[in-house]
């Protein structure tokens, strides 16, 4: 009897020690994997490059042409030679030099007298001209002139009654001035893929102003005596009018 009561209280002592025992501690999981490495940024856009056209380039050219100049009128001959920078695709600026040299003949004869005239003009001209180019076909320029040199002429006639003598004269020296062309230039479809420049052959209506002074001078001769006449520094204005031909890169 002794012997099962110290048994149960063995075995009761042991429960509640077992009891009091704190409970195993579950161990913490494992820290997650790493993420995954972002995706690299995209590149940042980069601006659009200006096609080879929309860039400063050089540009020249060459020609020659035959025309009129007034007062006369002179036939005229010209040379020319231009050079300077096409800014984008439809503007473009360029120093002009040309030469000009001319002369014009005239008689008229009839059963009550006559008249003979002649006529010359010769100078070097230096231009600064704007370009604009109109469907990658058609041109225009404008811009201020100057020339070195001038124009003169001299006229006599006779009849019956008497005769007379004229001369006329602007020059020699520097007379300002204004020119301008209209044409055409070739090679609009064909361009350099790289420069974005275009060459071709041109023609074109080059014409202006100059503004100058001019003197004249005229003696008359009848039956009854005769005169002179003079004028000096007359306000006069030059226009040459010319059909030009050359090759330009632009």
């Amino acid at each position: 009897m002794i012997r099962s009561a110290c048994l149960v209280g063995v075995l009761t002592f042991a429960s509640l020690a077992l009891a009091q025992e704190p409970a195993p501690v579950s161990p913490s999981p494992p820290p997650p994997p790493p993420a995954e490495s972002m995706a690299p940024a995209a590149p940042a856009p980069t601006l659009a490059q200006p096609s080879p056209e929309e860039k400063i380039r050089l540009r020249g050219g060459l020609g020659v042409g035959l025309g009129l100049f007034f007062p006369g009128p002179s036939v005229s001959f010209t040379v020319e030679g231009r050079i300077g920078a096409q800014l984008n695709k439809y503007f473009g600026a360029y120093l002009q030099v040309s030469q000009l040299g001319g002369f014009g003949l005239g008689v008229s004869a009839s059963a009550t007298g006559a008249s003979a005239s002649i006529s010359l003009v010769g100078y070097n001209q230096f231009s600064l001209l704007g370009d604009v180019l109109i469907a990658d076909r058609f041109f225009i320029a404008l811009g201020p002139t100057v020339i070195n040199g001038g124009w003169l002429g001299f006229a006599a006639s006779a009849n019956q009654g008497g005769g007379t003598v004229s001369a006329y004269g602007a020059g020699p020296g520097f007379i300002p001035g204004v020119a301008a062309k209209v044409g055409y230039v070739g090679g609009g479809d064909r361009k350099d893929p790289v420069t974005g420049r275009r060459s071709g052959f041109t023609v074109s209506l080059d014409f202006g102003a100059i503004f100058g002074k001019q003197s004249s001078g005229a003696v008359e001769a009848n039956a009854k005596g005769g005169s002179v006449g003079l004028q000096l520094d007359q306000p006069v204005t030059g226009i040459p009018v010319l059909l030009m031909f050359g090759y330009e890169w632009r």
